[in-house]
């Protein structure tokens, strides 16, 4: 059974649509005409007719052959009905989608079409049973809720028009589930041939793709086992099952499954290529290298086939070797979100952590809703320290992929790095004391360090937290201006929202006071009491505005990181007010009993330099000779 359009088939539709597109409507109508009457036939123009076609397929080959071919007479009929639309011949328009309609009963796409011309001919009652049954059949489609909104405005029934219009807004808004018309056709016909006949394997394996494809993985293996039951040979159903099974990490159930698949079709790519990436998912690189290398040896001419190459390259750990194929890849095909991925992984490998970060932005450009993408560029920004940008993309991809475990793990890791991360050199710990005390800073590390952060905030200018560190960093080396205005940088992206931004408002008000701009101080305080929230607003902040005495600001300090901010800020604010005495105090609780880990610690040093304290050094053990 030969299905497939001619060559000249397919021409006279593309054709057609190209002209479509340059508005030339009238000249479209010639070559669609020709698509249409050499297209459509017995079954492909009646959607019973088809189904009954399709029950019959024997091989995956003949599936696509059908299902092409008959979307192909869909695309046909619409696009003349699109045309005589545009030329004002509405009737000619209904026959068409009539044709479209018959060919695809429950199309939603052809039903809007037809809806549309119905209100232009003043037929609102035919338009809105049109464009409620496309709503029935998906709630995806912002042009049927658009299009039945118009239809209640000329019934007279305005709430009704108004909620239709909010929902189009809400679907236009959420691209993550965007009616695909294509999409639902092949779905739609697989299901409705399988109600007709439920043990066709062919129509079996394709709904295992399509639960495959939704990432409903345990529905699609039961699909896979159901072919294979019928149809042993099926070489799809295999490779299927097997990408079920390594999406779900069960890795020895994917490779069984992949082995099979090998053994019907001995070095066939596909299956060459299906093991090696088990191989590599599964970490099991010894065991296989010599698939990887057999891969290695086949010609590679598609974005896919160099896109795997690089994979091989990367499980045989040369990462520079799998960036050049990943560069051929994306050369030939920059719309693939996996193989831009792989590329920012291979980057991050070589330490080329600007690069990886575009490489995963191209990835999730491209895919929106590539949770992967939003995991490994995370993972980058954690190496970069910037765990704001890093906890931002998990959440991101925890929305797309709740279930999965692994964005768990690794945002509790995230977050242990943020409650515990501290600048390099101001860290320390007593010998057998309990009493912690920091090391004395020199100028170099300060300068190295800010040089550091000055490197991630040219990588990700967007994001706030490395402005904060190098303000730390800039005003421990007295250079306040610089200080200033990455506090100021800070607050803008962050929009003053949370205790850090509350804290970066407290030392930029210090800090221009002792800049000798006390004005711009006084500006900074009534931005913050009318911009921050009461719940994020910190007790030093609320001492500088003039709501908490000092010792009612300490009581406050709840635990030892907070107080130890606290602390060391109301240290600053005594020694601007030369209430030495005071300041020394408080600078003295900061070293004895503060929390060192906080990334304000290192402005400890400066300040007692200025109070004229020595900061204390560590305490070593004596010999007891």
């Amino acid at each position: 059974m030969s299905v497939t359009a001619t060559a000249e088939e397919k021409f006279w539709l593309g054709d057609g649509i190209r002209l479509l597109e340059a508005r030339k409507f009238a000249e479209a109508l010639i070559p669609l005409t020709k698509a249409i009457k050499q297209s459509s036939n017995s079954w492909s123009s009646d959607y019973h007719n088809t189904l009954v076609v399709m029950t019959k397929v024997k091989t995956p080959d003949q599936y696509f052959e059908i299902k092409n071919h008959h979307m192909y007479v869909i695309n046909a009929c619409t696009a003349r009905g699109v045309a005589h639309g545009s030329l004002g011949q509405d009737q000619k328009a209904i026959e068409d989608f009539n044709l479209a309609i018959k060919a695809f009963t429950v199309s939603p796409k052809a039903k809007c079409n037809r809806g549309r011309v119905y209100l232009r001919q003043g037929k609102p009652e035919l338009a809105l049973k049109d464009f409620n049954e496309a709503i029935q059949q998906t709630t995806h489609l912002a042009e049927a809720y658009a299009g039945r909104a118009k239809a209640y405005q000329m019934l007279g029934q305005p709430q009704r028009a108004e909620g239709d219009l909010r929902r189009a807004n809400i679907v236009r808004s959420d691209p993550e589930n965007e009616f695909v018309e294509t999409t639902f056709h092949r779905d739609r016909l697989v299901d409705d041939a399988l109600r007709m006949n439920p043990r066709n394997p062919v129509l079996l394996t394709e709904k295992g793709m399509e639960c495959l494809n939704s990432n409903r993985l345990d529905k699609g293996i039961e699909y896979f086992k159901q072919a294979i039951a019928i149809d042993p040979s099926l070489f799809e159903a295999y490779g299927g099952m097997a990408d079920c099974y390594l999406n779900q990490e069960n890795y020895d159930a994917a490779l069984v499954m992949a082995k099979k698949q090998e053994q019907m079709k001995p070095g066939n790519s596909r299956a060459l290529m299906r093991m090696g990436l088990i191989y590599i998912n599964s970490k099991r690189l010894k065991e296989g290298a010599p698939y990887l290398k057999r891969i290695l040896q086949l010609p590679a001419k598609t974005a896919e086939e160099y896109r795997f190459r690089g994979l091989c390259y990367i499980g045989l750990e040369k990462p520079r070797e799998a960036l050049l194929e990943l560069e051929k890849s994306v050369k030939l095909n920059d719309k693939n979100p996996h193989a831009w991925d792989d590329m920012g992984m291979c980057l991050h490998d070589l330490k080329r952590y600007s690069e990886a970060i575009k490489a995963e932005n191209k990835a999730v450009s491209v895919d929106p809703n590539y949770a992967t993408g939003y995991v490994h560029r995370a993972q980058i920004y954690a190496k970069l320290h910037s765990l704001e940008a890093a906890e931002a993309d998990l959440d991101r991809a925890l929305a797309l992929a709740p279930k999965d475990k692994s964005i768990y793990r690794i945002k509790s890791a995230v977050e242990a790095m943020r409650g515990n991360l501290e600048l390099s050199f101001a860290d320390g710990q007593t010998g057998n004391s309990v009493q912690r005390a920091t090391r004395a800073i020199t100028k170099e590390e300060l300068i190295k360090e800010s040089a550091r952060y000055s490197k991630i905030i040219s990588t990700i200018p967007s994001q706030s937290a490395p402005y904060y560190d190098r303000a730390l960093l800039r005003i421990a080396l007295e250079n306040l201006p610089g200080g200033i205005e990455d506090l100021r940088s800070f607050l803008r992206l962050s929009k003053w929202v949370g205790r850090s931004s509350s804290y970066a408002a407290s030392l930029l008000v210090l800090t221009l006071r002792e800049n000798g701009q006390p004005k711009e101080a006084e500006e900074i305080l009534k931005i913050a009491e009318k911009r921050m929230n009461p719940s994020n607003t910190v007790p030093i902040l609320e001492f500088l505005l003039g709501k908490k005495q000092q010792e009612a600001m300490l009581k406050a300090s709840a635990n030892g990181n907070t107080e130890t901010r606290d602390r060391l800020f109301l240290g600053i604010h005594l020694l601007q007010n030369k209430k030495i005495a005071e300041a020394k105090t408080q600078f003295d609780w900061v070293q004895k009993r503060g929390d060192q880990n906080i990334d304000e610690y290192v402005l400890v040093s400066v300040y007692c330099q200025k109070l004229g304290l020595i900061p204390k050094k560590e305490r070593r053990q004596s010999d007891s000779r």
